[in-house]
């Protein structure tokens, strides 16, 4: 099972654009981020500098990330992207619901423009 999000993130030159991933519902997992194809980071993601304004855009951001329900209060899945450094600071979120002690892949694609 997995769930998607894609969405632009509108980039300002000069500025520094900066990526966080949470996994909430108290549930546990983990990250891969990939800019253009080339992985960038693995495991936790937190506070990563990905590049200035005018070398990201046009540039294509993908983050997999797997999470295992593990909370006994509730099977909902739940992962937020924070990007910053833009125009506007953003989160963006995938969210779903999995059988007792399952996982799901989520999966969010950002085009920097």
């Amino acid at each position: 099972m997995s769930f998607q999000i894609e969405a632009q993130y509108h980039v300002v030159d000069g500025r520094e654009v900066v990526l966080s991933v949470r996994i909430g519902n108290s549930q546990i997992g983990g990250s891969v981020a990939l800019l253009d194809g080339a992985e960038i980071a693995r495991g936790s993601i937190e506070r990563l500098m990905l590049d200035d304004g005018h070398i990201l855009r046009g540039r294509k951001l993908e983050i997999r990330t797997v999470v295992a329900d593990v909370n006994p209060s509730t099977n909902n899945l739940l992962v937020t992207y924070v990007l910053e450094g833009g125009t506007v600071d953003q989160e963006f979120k995938t969210w779903g619901t999995v059988e007792s002690d399952q996982a799901a892949r989520h999966i969010a694609f950002f085009s920097f423009v």
